[in-house]
């Protein structure tokens, strides 16, 4: 009897002692978990949403460009070109931006240098063989 008494008291104290280590990993595990979700908040606070912002104000600049250079094409006055410069002047600025804030994100340089190189062959005068 004493013995089967011993071994209860025995068995008893070891699925306390493997409660308490299987609830010590699941604490440890739930406080890793939301230190990394914490640090990826901090990271889509401090970089992607402004990096989404710079993006978005790269978009309208663009759009302003091409309503403007719509406006000179089909109205032929220079004065609709204002415009045109003042968005053109402020996008470079606004790419800087973009890619500071996504340079850790490769998806993000990528795009934003298809953007880039894009808007340039578009901004840029052509030189070929025949044009005036």
């Amino acid at each position: 009897m004493a013995r089967t008494s011993r071994l209860g008291r025995t068995l008893g104290i070891a699925s306390a002692v493997a409660l308490v280590v299987v609830t010590a990993c699941a604490l440890v595990v739930a406080v890793v978990a939301a230190a990394s979700g914490t640090a990826q908040r901090r990271d889509l606070s401090q970089r992607l949403l402004p990096a989404a912002s710079a993006a978005d104000t790269m978009a309208s600049l663009f759009t302003e460009e091409q309503a403007s250079l719509r406006q000179y094409v089909a109205t032929g006055r220079a004065a609709t070109l204002g415009p045109f410069r003042q968005a053109a002047a402020l996008i470079p600025g606004q790419e800087a931006r973009v890619g500071a804030l996504g340079s850790r994100y490769s998806r993000v340089e990528g795009q934003l240098d298809t953007v880039v190189s894009a808007r340039s062959r578009t901004t840029t005068p052509s030189h070929r063989s025949g044009d005036a």
